[in-house]
């Protein structure tokens, strides 16, 4: 999956709520941590802050703003190993079942119709695919 995409997952109810960050068009590849910082302070305005966020190294990850922020909203950074991603299977596992359903399944003429289809797709996963969190 483009790393242009990502997600917010937080715990409701013992079940894994998937809500988008990032809008497919805003990026085709990484993104500035500037950027990122902006809507994570988007998605605080009405989701509880979480305890800590575990991240790959991308470069909006380890950029100094992206540190600075979690040091100041007291949320931990925790790091998965380069070359190791089952250490992020939840997201591991949501990529791939995002990949399968959405991006392998469909001929996309433009940007707006992958995000029509991913908004739909999100209301269905997080309604009818509830993951229990242990």
């Amino acid at each position: 999956m483009s790393r242009s995409m990502y997600y917010y997952a937080h715990k409701k109810d013992d079940r894994i709520i998937i809500d988008k960050l990032m809008d497919l068009s805003t990026q085709y590849y990484s993104i500035p941590a500037t950027r990122l910082v902006q809507k994570i302070q988007e998605v605080l305005l009405h989701r509880a802050k979480p305890k800590r966020i575990r991240a790959d190294n991308g470069s909006e990850f380890i950029a100094k703003v992206f540190k600075d922020f979690c040091s100041d909203q007291e949320i931990e950074i925790q790091y998965i190993q380069p070359g190791k991603p089952a250490q992020n299977a939840y997201i591991e596992r949501f990529n791939r079942t995002f990949r399968e359903d959405v991006l392998d399944a469909y001929l996309f003429e433009s940007i707006n119709q992958v995000n029509a289809l991913a908004y739909e797709w999100q209301i269905d996963y997080n309604s009818n695919h509830p993951s229990e969190v242990g």
